[in-house]
């Protein structure tokens, strides 16, 4: 077998798209901002981050969670079929930088700690301000 050189692009300032998602992931954290993500591999934060995580996003790594400002979530291989992690994984890293002044309302964090066998599988919010 010939050792082949990796196929894998190096950024010269900064880490690989790959090792980014990693390193942000080993802190227990599925939720970035562009931002972030072009801190950590060196590209300014416009055009080069916005394509690499775009490439990401066509393989299944990423997804959008937020527009405006630009945030992502990391999708671990075995929540690859759902699309996201697990809502719990992430919002509050999400909403920490959006709205500060959240809460998840009663009725989610009963079925979250078992108190409601049945209930609808999805998650409510609150926020301090009215949005659209």
């Amino acid at each position: 077998m010939a050792n082949h050189p990796s196929t894998a692009v190096f950024e010269p300032n900064g880490l690989r798209s790959e090792e980014a998602l990693s390193r942000i992931q080993a802190r227990s954290r599925y939720y970035f901002k562009l931002s972030e993500f072009a801190q950590l591999t060196g590209r300014d934060s416009g055009t080069a981050a916005y394509l690499a995580v775009n490439r990401l996003s066509r393989q299944g790594r990423v997804v959008t969670a937020t527009r405006r400002p630009a945030g992502y979530l990391i999708v671990p291989p075995e929540h690859q079929h759902y699309g996201a992690p697990p809502v719990t994984w992430w919002i509050d890293d999400c909403l920490r930088f959006i709205e500060p002044h959240y809460y998840v309302a009663l009725l989610s964090a009963a079925r979250h700690w078992g108190s409601s066998h049945y209930a609808r599988q999805d998650v409510q919010i609150m926020l301090s301000r009215p949005h659209p």
